[in-house]
């Protein structure tokens, strides 16, 4: 990934574990003889045992678990219904490749995830309580676990990296990059015109930069001037539009030069750049290839599990091809109170 616009803390929602399949016991019952089975009298069914209340109120008026279940569906059902589905096929993938998880590699996932964002887990539970209103317990439960599991689903359906893809890899990570500064539009007609300044202009350059909107946030690769982290001259394996849109613009730029305007969507919005180099950095010609494979196969590997677990998803839920039955009442209702025990 060549810029983090955004710290990226999304990407399955509502994940719920459920029983994978039914235990049988291998027991067989005791054979019966003919007279027997004749002589004896049809036993009437149990009737099944009533589940235990949520609430008692007034001593002896139980709130059942359906009345409360029916609130709950009521209430969210609609915006929870299709995330728990798509991680219940998940799940289930996941368990018919024959994978399971281990509660200490789930917290493992978790800490690996707060020292890639270099947060601890206070700041990661601060930020999503920010950004999606989610506790760390609940963001851990509806998208770390189901993309531990479309990650290792994915590793082991990818090809192994190739001499050509670790040499690329090579290239990104020492070869030449470009030292650059980054204006990011959100309106196109405000982009178009602003294009024609900030390209013959460096004072109007800098004054769009910094007042860009990811200039200087907290956690954003752009810093205050506009200035981006480094960006390699080698293509770059990630396939999604904006990393390409990029590294097309940059290719060949030089020193002083502004790249055309581009347009990019991030997080399913258009928008529009223009980044200017303003140095180019020479390759690191301290690093060998032969020493640094073992580093490189990670980062090749990283990035096909980035490329194809998107895929893989969408064949998952393509292949469940999920059918609700489920109706939702008219959120407003007025309260139907439990009739109490008849004395």
């Amino acid at each position: 990934m060549i810029t983090k616009w955004k710290l990226a803390l999304a990407v399955a929602a509502g994940a719920a574990f459920t029983d994978f399949g039914t235990w049988k016991s291998s027991a067989q019952p005791a054979p019966v003889s003919a007279a027997k089975a004749a002589d004896a009298k049809p036993t009437e069914p149990k009737p099944p045992k009533p589940s235990e209340p949520v609430a008692t109120i007034f001593g002896d008026v139980p709130i059942t678990r359906e009345a409360f279940a029916n609130h709950l569906i009521r209430r969210y059902g609609k915006k929870e219904l299709e995330p728990f589905v798509n991680n219940q096929i998940i799940a289930r993938g996941f368990a018919q490749e024959g994978f399971t998880f281990a509660p200490l590699e789930i917290e493992a996932a978790l800490d690996a995830t707060c020292a890639a964002a270099k947060m601890t887990r206070a700041q990661l539970t601060e930020e999503l309580l920010k950004s999606q209103s989610k506790t760390l317990e609940e963001w851990n439960e509806d998208v770390n676990i189901p993309l531990q599991m479309l990650t290792r689903l994915t590793h082991a359906k990818i090809k192994a990296a190739t001499e050509a893809e670790l040499r690329r890899a090579f290239d990104l990570k020492y070869g030449e990059k470009l030292d650059c500064r980054i204006i990011l539009w959100s309106n196109e007609t405000e982009a178009r015109a602003a294009y024609e300044k900030v390209r013959e202009s460096e004072k109007e350059f800098d004054a769009h930069a910094r007042r860009g909107p990811q200039a200087g946030q907290p956690r954003s690769s752009v810093a205050a001037d506009g200035r981006t982290e480094l960006i390699p001259r080698a293509r770059p394996f990630e396939e999604r539009q904006a990393e390409q849109a990029v590294y097309a613009a940059v290719a060949k730029l030089q020193s002083g030069e502004v790249s055309p305007l581009i347009q990019i969507e991030l997080e399913g919005n258009k928008g529009f750049i223009a980044l200017k180099c303003d140095k180019v950095i020479p390759a690191d010609k301290s690093k060998s290839f032969e020493k640094e494979k073992p580093a490189l196969l990670m980062d090749v590997m990283s990035a096909k599990i980035s490329n194809e677990l998107p895929k893989l998803r969408a064949e998952l839920m393509r292949r469940a091809a999920p059918k609700y039955h489920l109706t939702f009442p008219d959120p407003v209702v007025l309260p139907n109170p439990i009739p109490a025990p008849k004395k």
